[in-house]
């Protein structure tokens, strides 16, 4: 978590109104360069330089320590090797500095490296405490530096004179790391007139993660895009954080994909999260730069009608077919650009022009850019011309050289903008009450037995429990009054916070129950306990030639056919007796099975599989999964929680096979896909406000029943901590 002080601290390091410049006997040319950097840019604010005695910076008084500068300074900007780091971070503390900018110290040799043999691993451990402690921000070690138009700041050792920031560049980016990875990365796709405003190389990250800085520069009003190369996501609530926050103020994110996300999450689940939160993957150094450029624009994709211009003269065909795949409209370019906005049918909602040598029209991809303020991207075909991408790009257009590059951007910048529109949850207008578990009888996980001696039913009494036993669940946000009647579920101890926490295996009577509460309907059923009174309730079901499915009900033992206790298509009460008798009475039964559930069988459905858990990193998530004939998921797709219906669409569109079957086919008709989303949706939002006690819940099967018929929970698996 962040420090609550660091958000402050952070402006410190971007837009200070004072700096000093501190540099070690061994690193003075490293540091003369930084300085004459800084005037270059122009900075500001008034700058100090702190260096050895008899050091000679051009034009800049000297000081030998920080303790001599007269005032209180916002940034400390320091080249000295790893072992006077903890020295120098004293005299930041004792000052009272608002951030601290540790860089590369630039010393070369044997010497060096003997110098700093154990000491880095020393270092970076100190200021990891030492910035959680104090709040202050801490760049580095080993940074390459920052470049900011907003302080005109030109400390990034990376770049030197070769890069010159546009003052009305829109792209933040941010990158761990130090030279080695800054210099190159920005040589294979950034060019000179990339509408870059702020760049941040946060070093080896002990200080100062490249996410936190994100954060930061996202709510600079000038950046309208952030692009972050990072190798390691160590924190994945916090890249959520950053994520929601660029959907809520709609400036899209590229990512370079990390070499590692975190140890607790695979890969296909960071995927899923980037296509749930709109986050552009980049797979290269290539595809990130055109991504990060095209997003740095500043010019949104709110529809799928793209004007297509062709300079090659036939190049155009093959294009057509891949934008319609990928769900663009082609219309014909605007030669008017006021008829076409007044609402003529061939408005559109950004440009796609194919060029190459010879140059295109110059003056016609103006008027689109000026005139009309919409996206513009540039296909350059053939060979590579770096002075006319870069003449392309400063005028604001998008140019690439991979036409999938320019499709998979395309895709996000429209996916970006639907999702920016409804960024919120939702949840704040949701009956939070509705989800607490001490409404449905979770409050203290009372035993079975105690409960029934307080005078409180037993589940197999249908006359003590009505709305379980009489009727047909509800499907829709209906609540029934079961507080008090659910049992505890078996107990298992588990390592908590204070070593107390106790994990509660609820039965599946139990969990449908819960899952009941909630508004997911269950197949009318019965549940008859062990020494119930079988004949009578018998006398209550109506067979009548319809199927029921029996089975037996356990807290020690989930998965029923593991061991036969499952008997499908019965129809009359004698087998209902046999079954009763072989499973809870006879020496061969099942001595922990708590009784026996009879439940109609729903026979005309598509049967899926659905369960959520708490990741450790990121935090709840939903997992939704075909089921293949030996019951193992084929297909699957996760999203966090929670989504909305919208995004609960695009999981189901994820898996094109099952997209396909809902539509229906010779055997099934469509299935009522509208309340399958709602359902996914409503899913979430509970697993979200139950994350806290939540250690996992499966659906399984999830019946997903013909248009108008609903969905229903045929069976269910539920975990909980008992708090």
């Amino acid at each position: 978590m962040m420090h609550p002080s660091l958000h402050e601290s952070l402006s410190h390091l971007l837009s200070p109104r004072s700096a000093a410049v501190v540099i070690a006997e061994e690193a003075l040319a490293a540091g003369t360069g930084i300085v004459l950097n800084m005037r270059r840019a122009g900075f500001p604010g008034r700058l100090f330089v702190v260096a050895p005695n008899g050091a000679d910076i051009p034009g800049e008084p000297c000081r030998e320590r920080l303790a001599d500068i007269p005032e209180a300074v916002e940034l400390v900007i320091a080249t000295v090797p790893p072992q006077a780091i903890e020295a120098l971070l004293a005299q930041c503390e004792q000052m009272k500095v608002g951030a601290v900018l540790l860089l590369s110290p630039g010393i070369a040799g044997a010497e060096a490296e003997a110098a700093q043999s154990g000491e880095e691993e020393r270092a970076a451990s100190f200021v990891s405490a030492w910035s959680e402690r104090t709040g202050i921000a801490v760049c580095g070690p080993r940074s390459a530096g920052i470049a900011s138009v907003t302080g005109l700041m030109g400390v990034c050792m990376a770049t030197g004179n070769e890069w010159t920031l546009r003052s009305e560049g829109a792209l933040g980016l941010v990158a761990s790391g130090g030279n080695d990875v800054m210099a190159p990365l920005l040589a294979s796709g950034f060019d000179r007139n990339a509408p870059l405003r702020a760049i941040v190389s946060t070093g080896s990250e002990h200080g100062l993660l490249a996410l936190e800085a994100g954060e930061a520069l996202l709510d600079d009003p000038c950046v309208k895009a952030l692009a972050i190369a990072t190798d390691v996501i160590r924190d994945g609530r916090a890249f959520v954080r950053l994520a929601d926050k660029s959907l809520t103020l709609r400036k899209p994110l590229v990512l370079l994909r990390p070499q590692d996300t975190t140890a607790a999450v695979n890969d296909s689940l960071f995927a899923a999260v980037c296509r749930q939160k709109a986050i552009y993957l980049a797979q290269d150094a290539e595809q990130f730069a055109a991504a990060a450029v095209c997003a740095g624009s500043g010019r949104e994709l709110a529809g799928n009608r793209l004007a297509l211009l062709d300079f090659t003269g036939g190049a155009a065909g093959d294009l057509v077919g891949e934008l319609r795949y990928a769900g663009f409209r082609t219309v014909s370019p605007p030669d008017k650009l006021s008829e076409a906005e007044a609402g003529e049918p061939e408005g559109w909602d950004g440009a796609v022009c194919i060029a190459g040598p010879p140059e295109p029209d110059a003056e016609r991809l103006r008027r689109l850019l000026h005139e009309a303020d919409k996206l513009v991207c540039l296909l350059w075909l053939g060979d590579r011309s770096d002075e006319a991408v870069a003449f392309w790009r400063r005028d604001g257009v998008a140019v690439f050289h991979s036409l999938d590059h320019l499709i998979g951007m395309l895709r996000h910048l429209y996916a970006f903008s639907e999702k920016g529109v409804k960024s919120k949850t939702g949840l704040s207008r949701l009956r939070a009450d509705r989800f607490a578990l001490d409404r449905l009888g979770f409050g203290k996980f009372e035993d079975v037995r105690r409960v029934q001696g307080a005078g409180a039913p037993s589940f197999g009494d249908s006359a003590a429990a009505p709305g379980w036993n009489d009727r047909e669940l509800p499907s829709g946000d209906e609540i029934l009054p079961v507080a008090g009647q659910l049992g505890g579920g078996e107990r298992s101890p588990a390592s908590g916070a204070a070593g107390r926490e106790t994990i509660v295996r609820l039965s599946e009577v139990e969990g449908k129950r819960v899952l009941n509460a909630i508004g997911i309907s269950t197949p009318r059923s019965r549940f008859v306990a062990r020494g119930d009174d079988l004949q009578r309730m018998l006398q209550t079901i109506d067979f009548d030639g319809r199927p029921f499915v029996l089975k037996v009900v356990s807290r020690q033992q989930t998965r029923k056919r593991d061991f036969g206790g499952v008997r499908l298509h019965v129809k009359d009460a004698q087998e209902v007796t046999r079954f009763y008798w072989k499973w809870l009475s006879s020496p061969g039964g099942f001595p922990s099975a708590d009784g026996i559930l009879v439940e109609e069988m729903v026979l005309e459905k598509l049967e899926l599989r659905l369960s959520a858990s708490v990741e450790p990193s990121f935090g709840p998530v939903v997992t939704l999964s075909m089921r293949g004939e030996s019951g193992d998921p084929p297909y699957a797709v996760r999203r966090l929680a929670p989504f909305d219906q919208a995004e609960a669409a695009r999981m189901v569109a994820e898996m094109p096979e099952l997209s396909a079957q809902l539509s229906g086919n010779r055997q099934m008709p469509p299935a009522d896909r509208e309340r399958l989303y709602d359902m996914l949706a409503m899913f979430s939002r509970w697993v979200y406000e139950l994350r806290d006690r939540l250690v996992a819940v499966e659906i399984d099967p999830l019946a997903v029943r013909p248009k108008g018929k609903g969905v229903c929970a045929l069976d269910c698996a539920m975990s909980l901590r008992d708090k």
